[in-house]
């Protein structure tokens, strides 16, 4: 979850090199769309991109949480 638009491409190529990783990735934008995301697909594991808005972050990752017990949030 991010705004770069490479971040889709470089997270493909990086579970890419995982021979065990049976990953589908889901893209979006935004930290609202990412919260819908997670509560209606539920993943394992969020990847969200880190920038400088450590706030808006830290209340990503606790509203995915809520709207998905059980989710990972991994910040890169």
């Amino acid at each position: 979850m991010g705004p770069d638009p490479n971040l889709r491409r470089e997270s493909e190529a990086a579970l890419a090199g995982i021979a065990e990783a049976h990953a589908v990735i889901h893209y979006v934008d935004d930290y609202r769309r990412g919260i819908e995301a997670a509560r209606s697909r539920h993943p394992a594991l969020v990847l969200v991109e880190m920038t400088s808005d450590v706030r808006a972050l830290r209340r990503f990752a606790e509203e995915v949480a809520v709207a998905s017990p059980g989710t990972a949030v991994a910040a890169m």
